[in-house]
């Protein structure tokens, strides 16, 4: 009985923290994790796609601004607990404004390689870590990366209380 009680006040306190969450404005690379790995061996394949345009009048000149970007995200299954994520977005950014002048940038941004292990199971909870690293593969003349290398790391939990699971990062 005292399991039980446990897991509804998980739920509960779960349930309230989402109640009183503050609205988020979505943009990439926004993401949620679960603690879900692929498995030995196995492979997944993921795309995203983001398309954004503006147009800004100031003093006379007006300016265009359209861009797409296409994220790749190629995972493998190292082990059945492990995985390792290579991601590689492409960008096409146009700019040009109303004296002629514009900018055509596209090419390939910053690649990014990351592992995900899921390192503990509790019952129904289970957590992993994600480190990961960016390398400065683009031409940041172009405005396509930082020009610099970056890394991070995320927490993930996953707590299924069927049929509601619930992640958090």
């Amino acid at each position: 009985m005292a399991r039980d009680t446990l897991i509804k006040l998980l739920a509960t306190c779960s349930l309230l923290i989402l109640y009183m969450a503050a609205p988020a404005q979505a943009a990439l690379p926004l993401a949620t994790d679960d603690t879900g790995t692929q498995g030995m061996m196995k492979f997944q394949v993921e795309t995203g796609a983001e398309f954004g345009w503006d147009r800004e009048t100031e003093h006379g000149t007006s300016t265009t601004s359209n861009h797409q970007t296409l994220n790749v995200a190629v995972t493998a299954g190292v082990l059945d607990s492990l995985d390792l994520v290579l991601s590689y977005p492409f960008s096409w950014q146009r700019m040009e404004n109303n004296n002629g002048n514009g900018i055509d940038n596209s090419g390939l941004n910053d690649l990014s390689l990351e592992l995900k292990w899921r390192f503990l199971e509790l019952g129904p909870a289970s957590f992993a870590i994600k480190p990961s690293i960016t390398f400065p593969t683009a031409n940041r003349d172009r405005r396509l990366g930082t020009g610099r290398a970056a890394y991070g790391a995320t927490l993930i939990s996953t707590v299924e209380f069927k049929p509601v699971t619930v992640h958090a990062n």
